[in-house]
């Protein structure tokens, strides 16, 4: 059977593959009208960032499963996929290490300014070291919106690393699982944009939750306050 990939990945990932059995295909752009014509015979098909609409998947007339390389559905016509009676598959804990450990890597650099900052010591500017405005994230509140898998590890390395005081809101956790975490359930977002010294995204892009962060919210936070938003660009206006 024949698998096609929208975008190249990994060599290991397609010797696995090819391993298996199948004939794979990396088709040569991830153009709608390109992947129309590559997916006519495949049995698979594996997306990593391309758009599957409808168009797509009505062309593929062998497809029984898309696998996602990755989290979220939002690339992939779930409707046209169910009309087709076609499982569509994500990566569940693929990334949720890498996701959290960036977070903390951008907390990072923004509480003690490491771009600006290294950008002056390579002018040999030097001014900046009177400037006192870096930030110590210990003791720090951190607010995080969304408590799936990255971010109940985001919530585990800042408190363990950091001794932050987190405050998480998610109504579809139970509060055990958040307290188990080392988080504070809080039930109304706005209560922690008020507070929180860092604000932290991941919850999925939804119909309930494109645009979440908007003016309104913005405006709640203080003014020294940072937002990482690391889960999709949908949920900030």
């Amino acid at each position: 059977m024949k698998i096609l990939i929208t975008e190249p990945i990994h060599e290991s990932g397609i010797a696995l593959l090819e391993n298996k059995g199948y004939e794979v295909r990396v088709a040569p752009d991830a153009r709608e009208e390109t992947l129309i014509r590559e997916v006519a015979d495949a049995a698979g098909l594996l997306v990593r960032m391309a758009a599957i609409p409808a168009t797509v998947i009505d062309a593929a007339r062998e497809l029984k499963v898309i696998g996602r390389l990755g989290v979220g559905y939002e690339k992939v016509d779930l409707a046209a996929a169910t009309r087709r009676k076609i499982p569509v598959c994500i990566t569940v804990r693929a990334n949720a290490l890498s996701g959290a450990e960036h977070v903390l890597a951008l907390m990072l650099a923004l509480a003690k300014r490491i771009i600006p900052y290294d950008r002056a010591t390579r002018s040999h500017d030097w001014t900046l070291r009177n400037s006192y405005s870096l930030v110590d994230l210990e003791g720090k509140v951190l607010g995080i919106l969304g408590f799936g898998r990255i971010g109940t590890l985001v919530c585990q390395k800042a408190r363990t690393a950091f001794g932050m005081d987190i405050l998480v809101y998610d109504p579809l956790q139970p509060k055990e699982a958040i307290e188990a975490a080392g988080g504070r359930p809080v039930a109304d977002m706005r209560e922690i944009l008020r507070v929180a010294d860092v604000v932290t995204l991941h919850m999925p892009l939804t119909a309930e939750t494109r645009g979440v962060i908007g003016e309104a919210e913005l405006r709640m936070m203080k003014p020294s306050a940072f937002l990482i938003n690391c889960a999709r660009g949908g949920v900030v206006n």
